[in-house]
This record gives structure tokens, C-alpha cells and sequence, in this order.
């Protein structure tokens, strides 16, 4: 996968995004004194109120950015002459960058399964920047070694952290049309297509101090029709990503580190399921009582390895280790699996 770097901006050539954005409604504004054409209407009867609108804030520098990178993106990836990409930020939602501010992602793979958690905590004194890394074992045990985890840190300067955050905000505020050529009479039109194997899950969700939030999910096989919802997800992405160190550790996690989990253990946004098997993986490393119940009805999962997977968490986060035999070897995955349906069903 080739990078380029632009403005400052390291980008990855391929990249994405989907939108279902909630907008905290700005505040409506007092009647006027007096009981004026504000508060009622000409017959004397009170106005239905009106639906406040969402607070929205451009940043020019990042929304230029942000258009420039799309455009070339979905332009290069249609291969097509003539086809022409526009880009319009319809509401950039207005967080306030000094308080605390949040920017979650999951990213994932098919191929390989693995995943990386990545995650910047804004506040007045900078930013906090982490990623946490899971590489997958595509044929976990039962008496296996636990997940291979790796971590990223760093606090960055506020000037950085802030520039990061208004590109998210500009790249999860991105529409992007495309207009193909108009056909010309008697020709025909031919439409080219670049597919891969590729499937990716790309998620981000950027949370302000007061409950606003706003997330985007993109997840599919890479190819050039769906750049123009994927790019605008891995520009913010990337615009986090580029604020670590090169370098993962192997390093014990930290509680901020299974907070990011958490909070994306509990995004209602839809996911394949080799994305959940990664969340599986990761919650024997970062997980906790949270993840019992999901990773119980894993254990019904027609897939061995989705089966084990859930068993591996379940040892992990409840402390109950029903995988081995009092002489410390495996036992068969179906009784495991049933003991831990019991543990669960037990009566507390």
C-alpha cells in the first residue's frame, strides 16, 4: 500500500467512510420581549417550536485539505477520463477543541485478522494519542499462547493535536459526488471497475464533551466505487495515526488502554463477523465483565475458531480457566463450551 504525503498530511493512496452523524442541536433562542412575531404568530396563537439547528464549524485550511485528498483519490481510482469527483462539507459539527474530546477507531482485516484500536483524548494541556495492535493467530488453541498485543503512545503538543481533530472533523463531514461523462449519441458508454480481495472494516467515532458524537463505518471489499465512502474514513484515520511513533512495543496494557476497548466494544455500528472475531481476540488482553454476555452467545457460533476464540476471552475476563484438565491438559472444545453455557446460566 503506497503513502504520500501532502501539506502535512500522510495519507494512505487507498483509503474510506459511510455517515450516520448525531449532531447536538444548538440552543434555541429566548422569545422575544413582549411576546413578539417570535413567540406568536399574526392570529395571536402560539408557533410550534422549531427544530434547532446543528451547530456546525468550518475549518477552511482542513476542509481544503480534505477536498484535495478525495478528489485525487476517487479521480485516480475510476481510471476513468473525464469522470469528476466534487466534495461539499455540508456541517462540520462544532466540538469544542480545548475540553475533552474523544476520537475512537477500529480498524480491521479479513485477510490475516488482524485489528488496531487507535484512539486521541483531546484536552486543554494536548493530546493523548494510542493504538493498540492485535495480531491475530488464524488458528487460536485452547491451550495457546494468549493474543500478540502491541502498543503505541504519545502526547503530542495542542497546536498538533488540534490540527489532527480538525481534519476527523472535516473528513467525517465529506460528501463526495461523482459525475461520470455524458454519454454521447450512438456510443456506448463503458463504466471500468478495479476490485480487490482486500475487505476491510474502518470505524471512527468522535466524541465531544457534552455527549455530542458523530461516527462513520465503512466495511467491503476495496475498489474503486467505493473510494469515495472509504477515503474520507482513512484520511481520518490517518490523521491520528500519523501523530505516534513509528514503533509498537510489546508492552502490559494500561487502563486507558482497555477504556478505548470498552468504548468500542460497545459501538452498536454493524460488523462482519471476522470483525467480531478480532474484538474477541482483543478482549482476552483488554476485556472485562462487559464482554461476557456477547462472548457466551459466541460459544453457539457454527465456527471452531469463533467458538475458541470465545472461550479464550471467557477464561481471561472471568478468571474461571475451564480449558485444561486437573493434570493441566486440553480438554475437548464441546465440553468446555458447555461447561462455560452453565457458568453463565449458574444463579448468582
Amino acid at each position: 500500500m503506497g503513502v504520500r504525503r501532502a501539506t502535512g498530511l500522510l495519507v494512505l493512496v487507498w483509503a474510506g467512510i459511510g455517515c450516520a452523524c448525531e449532531r447536538r442541536p444548538a440552543a434555541a433562542s429566548p422569545p422575544t420581549a413582549g411576546g413578539g412575531a417570535s413567540a406568536l404568530s399574526s392570529a395571536g396563537g402560539a408557533h410550534p417550536p422549531k427544530a434547532a439547528a446543528p451547530v456546525c464549524a468550518h475549518d477552511d485550511e482542513a476542509e481544503r485539505l480534505v477536498a484535495a485528498e478525495l478528489i485525487r483519490r476517487v479521480e485516480e481510482a475510476r481510471s476513468q477520463p473525464r469522470v469528476r469527483a466534487r466534495v461539499t462539507f455540508p456541517c462540520v459539527p462544532a466540538v469544542a477543541v480545548d475540553a475533552p474530546v474523544h476520537v475512537d477507531g477500529l480498524r480491521a482485516h479479513g485477510h490475516g485478522g488482524n485489528a488496531t484500536l487507535i484512539s486521541l483524548d483531546m484536552a486543554a494541556e494536548g493530546g493523548d494519542v494510542r493504538a493498540v495492535r492485535l495480531t491475530s493467530d488464524r488458528n487460536p488453541k485452547l491451550d495457546g499462547p494468549p493474543p500478540a498485543i502491541t502498543v503505541a503512545r504519545a502526547h503530542v503538543e495542542p497546536e498538533r493535536a488540534r490540527k489532527a481533530l480538525f481534519l476527523v472533523r472535516a473528513a467525517l463531514a465529506a460528501r463526495v459526488e461523482v459525475a461520470l461523462p455524458p454519454p454521447v449519441a450512438g456510443e456506448t458508454q463503458s463504466v471500468s471497475v478495479k476490485a480487490t480481495t482486500h475487505d476491510e472494516h474502518i470505524e471512527i467515532v468522535l466524541r465531544g464533551p457534552e455527549a455530542e458524537r458523530t461516527s462513520d463505518t465503512w466495511e467491503g471489499y476495496v475498489n474503486s466505487l467505493a473510494e469515495e465512502k472509504r477515503a474520507p474514513l482513512d484520511i481520518a484515520w490517518t490523521a491520528i495515526a500519523d501523530l505516534l511513533p513509528v514503533t509498537f512495543a510489546d508492552v502490559a496494557a494500561v487502563p486507558p488502554d482497555r477504556q478505548l476497548f470498552s468504548r468500542m466494544w460497545q459501538s452498536e455500528a454493524p460488523r462482519a463477523d471476522w470483525v467480531r472475531d478480532a474484538l474477541l481476540g482483543l478482549a482476552a488482553a483488554l476485556g472485562d465483565g462487559e464482554v461476557v454476555a456477547a462472548a457466551t452467545a459466541a460459544l453457539d457460533s457454527k465456527h471452531v475458531r469463533t467458538r475458541i476464540l470465545a472461550v479464550n476471552a471467557l477464561a481471561a475476563v472471568t478468571g474461571r480457566d475451564l480449558r485444561r484438565t486437573a493434570a493441566g491438559g486440553a480438554r475437548p472444545l464441546s465440553e468446555v463450551v458447555a461447561d462455560y453455557r452453565r457458568l453463565r446460566a449458574a444463579p448468582r
